[in-house]
């Protein structure tokens, strides 16, 4: 399946003021549902905080999302330094709850300096960066991305110009994630687990939606979020009188798993192996997919009863093996998923058991 429309969409340059505008929108629209003046709450925020630096307003509100139920959340970037670990500040403002988290602008721009790097990397490089960010820096990677997105109670969005590298590096990791939950999937089918296999087929169903607006600049991290988001999208589509092969793919893909869980549906995985392939293609320098299936060579093999032995990862996994350790798969390349069959399912428990590495890999190059 070929992109068409989604070529123009995954290439073509975020126009920032036009997203500012609409965000400064939908804050407006949301403080005044609220009944909150921006002015007056700014005030308050000021002196709650005692310091000077950038107030954003992030999350839902900024996307026109939020409900009745939303809080309001704020990040302050400030000129002083700060150490250790952030923790959110709870305050409320009449009934009205916030939240409020505090960085140094030495520590945001450390941030946009590492996306950058990690925008110019390869697929893999990036999701190693994405994986191991929080354990790493300030902010964290969702932190990171509500900076960029954010809006200041005035309505402008000083960070925004940042949101095509954050796009690049959000969808790469999106997709990355489909992919693993794709390779679940698969291998649930091979087991016969014709309910356990529709769980990952909906974690990769909102994944691939995920990768699609967020190389599109709609880059949110909720995941709660991915569903209503991808709605609003095809809806946008569908009234502006706009088709697209991808978008048409992923929602036959919703179809399906409407299915499968009323039991009326055969194999899923070859419409998921397509799909995936075609949001690869349109990203961008992501060629062809491989995937390879291999044991945790950290595991260790104890003797446990007669025919049985354990496999055991400390401080990560165990499980109980009779018959052997199934042979390697792979590399190969991601439409041999398909072609799975009973006995290579066994690689699920070990991958649940986290005595097993998945590794997803590419080759050549995508649409540029």
């Amino acid at each position: 399946m070929m992109p068409s429309l989604a070529r123009e969409w995954l290439q073509s340059e975020i126009r920032a003021s036009d997203l500012a505008a609409t965000r400064a929108g939908n804050v407006e629209t949301f403080l005044a549902s609220r009944g909150i003046e921006p002015e007056r709450l700014e005030r308050d925020m000021r002196r709650r905080l005692g310091r000077a630096g950038t107030l954003l307003l992030t999350s839902s509100p900024v996307h026109g999302l939020a409900n009745e139920t939303s809080d309001l959340d704020f990040i302050h970037v400030q000129d002083d330094a700060i150490e250790g670990e952030r923790i959110s500040t709870k305050v409320f403002d009449g009934t009205h709850h916030l939240e409020v988290v505090s960085f140094s602008g030495e520590e945001v721009e450390s941030a946009f300096a590492h996306l950058r790097r990690l925008a110019q990397g390869s697929p893999e490089s990036i999701v190693a960066g994405v994986t191991s960010w929080d354990a790493l820096r300030e902010p964290r990677r969702k932190q990171t991305e509500r900076i960029v997105n954010g809006v200041t109670l005035s309505g402008s969005a000083p960070y925004l110009e940042h949101l095509g590298t954050l796009s690049r590096v959000w969808a790469c990791a999106s997709l990355h994630t489909a992919i693993e939950q794709i390779v679940y999937m698969a291998l649930a089918e091979a087991a016969g687990e014709l309910r356990g296999r529709v769980g990952y087929a909906v974690n990769g169903l909102l994944y691939l939606m995920d990768a699609v607006l967020s190389r599109t600049g709609d880059v949110y991290t909720t995941r709660k979020w991915y569903l209503l988001r991808w709605n609003r999208f095809a809806r946008t589509l569908q009234q502006n009188g706009e088709r697209d092969p991808m978008v048409e793919g992923i929602e036959s893909l919703r179809d399906g798993v409407t299915c499968a869980l009323r039991g009326s549906r055969g194999s899923l995985v070859l419409e998921y192996v397509t799909v995936a392939s075609a949001v690869a293609a349109a990203m961008g320098g992501i060629g062809r997919t491989q995937i390879e299936l291999t044991l945790d060579a950290d595991a260790r093999i104890l003797p446990f009863l007669p025919h049985a032995s354990l496999r055991l990862r400390d401080a990560a996994g165990a499980l109980v093996e009779t018959g052997g350790s199934p042979q390697p798969i792979g590399p190969m390349d991601l439409s041999g998923l398909a072609g799975l069959g009973h006995d290579q399912s066994a690689w699920l428990r070990l991958l649940r058991a986290d005595t097993a590495r998945l590794l997803i890999s590419h080759s050549g190059a995508g649409a540029e």
